[in-house]
């Protein structure tokens, strides 16, 4: 219930900031006195370096809780980043909310280690699903994106209890889940899936793509010791790229982008690409949010486009993008399945599940989160418990 009103008010607060910056290109100007703000607030609150969203999943199964203090900071930094229109979306937000309220909640009320860790991965997932109207997507990837292969199943009911409970109270504060009516489905047939396949196989190029941009940039920016000297760089590139494309599409989360492709099958050939360079600019530099709904833009804009190449509906094409590439970024084929029925309706069932499996295994090793633990680190899980 907690993290349902505070979703809420976090959603439309996010939905003001970017309404006034879409209402003039100009706003963009205000990127550098936002990102000092947001310097300026997470050296006051005491956690800089910021650990991030890396911090709270880590915390989900160790079972030691990250600073409430970080609830404050990016409740406020992601609105200020939206403000100004900086490239991020808000699913690190929630992720970092949840985590962060969930565990001051469990300190309070003495938990042990186990149950520490599973109302972590409950205030996750309610702040996830408050904010997209996604519960059971929610729930299935916070369990899952920590560990791939191994997921706690016993904090499965408890987290999705939790996600639906948040889902109702943010809905009866006016937030509008996430989700998109695609024209009529083609039938199934060979040449369908084979089409489907290329493209899943070229969405997993695209995760890659996007996770090493995402990466590099950090690396670049953290070059540059001064934290208030790395984020005005990062700002006056971001000004400086606007401005020169003459278009204020790659800047805020990108849903505009995003609707585009879905609802009306249109795009062009590099939005992917420029979308993820500003994504890790705005990240890497310093300003706050999270980097799913870009890549939800990554995904449906490059699907769109080579869907169209491929003979596949555009509509289709740009939902099947969007999918395959977010689960080629957070390795959670489940969790994305369970997206794009949520998302798309039961119908895109049959037409997802081999695309997303096929993203998942050749999307290989990358990932956005450095916590997150791959097969091959799984001993490090067993020794931790």
């Amino acid at each position: 219930v907690i993290c349902g009103v505070i979703g809420a008010i976090f959603h439309h607060g996010i939905d003001i900031a970017s309404e006034l910056n879409h209402e003039s290109r100009f706003m963009i100007l205000l990127m550098p006195v936002c990102g000092l703000a947001i310097t300026f607030l997470y050296k006051k609150l005491g956690i800089f370096p910021d650990p991030g969203t890396n911090a709270v999943l880590k915390s989900s199964y160790t079972g030691e809780s990250v600073s409430a203090k970080m609830s404050v900071g990016i409740f406020i930094s992601t609105i200020l980043t939206q403000l100004s229109g900086g490239s991020a979306g808000r699913e690190g937000a929630a992720l970092q909310l949840g985590g962060s309220l969930a565990g001051f909640m469990g300190k309070k009320f003495k938990l042990d280690k186990a149950n520490m860790r599973t109302i972590i991965l409950c205030g996750m997932s309610a702040l996830f699903s408050a904010l997209f109207g996604t519960p059971v997507t929610a729930a299935i990837f916070c369990l899952e994106v920590v560990c791939i292969g191994v997921v706690p199943y016993g904090a499965f009911v408890p987290a999705l209890i939790s996600a639906f409970v948040a889902k109702g109270v943010s809905c009866s504060m006016g937030m509008i889940p996430t989700s998109w009516t695609l024209p009529a489905l083609p039938s199934l047939n060979l040449t369908l899936y084979i089409k489907l396949i290329i493209l899943a196989a070229l969405c997993a190029v695209v995760s890659k793509i996007f996770c090493e941009i995402q990466h590099s940039a950090k690396h670049i920016f953290d070059k540059i010791p001064n934290p208030y000297i790395r984020i005005l760089t990062g700002s006056a590139i971001i000004i400086a790229l606007t401005f020169l494309l003459g278009t204020t599409r790659y800047n805020g989360a990108g849903m505009g982008a995003v609707n585009e492709a879905i609802l009306e099958g249109n795009s062009t050939y590099l939005s992917f690409l420029v979308k993820a360079v500003f994504t890790g600019i705005t990240i890497g530099c310093g300003f706050k949010g999270g980097e799913i709904v870009p890549c939800f833009f990554a995904g449906s804009t490059f699907g769109c486009v080579a869907g169209a190449l491929l003979g596949i509906d555009p509509c289709l094409a740009a939902a099947v993008g969007m999918i395959c590439v977010f689960c080629g970024v957070v390795n959670c084929p489940v969790a994305s399945i369970a997206l794009a029925v949520e998302a798309f309706g039961g119908g895109i069932l049959s037409l997802i599940a081999l695309p997303v499996g096929i993203s998942y295994l050749l999307s290989g090793s990358c990932s956005l989160y450095s916590t997150q633990i791959l097969p091959k680190n799984k001993i490090y899980v067993e020794e931790n418990n």
